[in-house]
């Protein structure tokens, strides 16, 4: 099952890549879904809802602040976490 990290911005998304690349954690960037963003110009990282914990802390840890996190369901919805 996925999860998505979401950022306010792109420079934020590409970080946190980085930082979570850095820690073995594969991420993949879109653009946040409409849905989610209320039609912003925000960028999520889409990543194993197995590293979601992980992923928060190293997030933390390095200073690179998100807006909020989702679960994707198997019906494709999105539920807050």
């Amino acid at each position: 099952m996925n999860c998505l990290i979401l950022f306010k911005s792109i420079t934020y998304a590409q970080n946190a890549a980085i930082k979570l690349k850095a820690a073995n954690i594969n991420s993949y960037m879109i653009r946040t879904p409409v849905s989610l963003s209320g039609g912003g110009c925000g960028y999520s990282l889409r990543i194993k809802c197995k590293d979601l914990e992980a992923a928060k802390k190293i997030l933390a840890k390095t200073g690179v602040s998100f807006i909020s996190a989702f679960r994707i369901n198997e019906q494709g919805k999105y539920c807050v976490i």
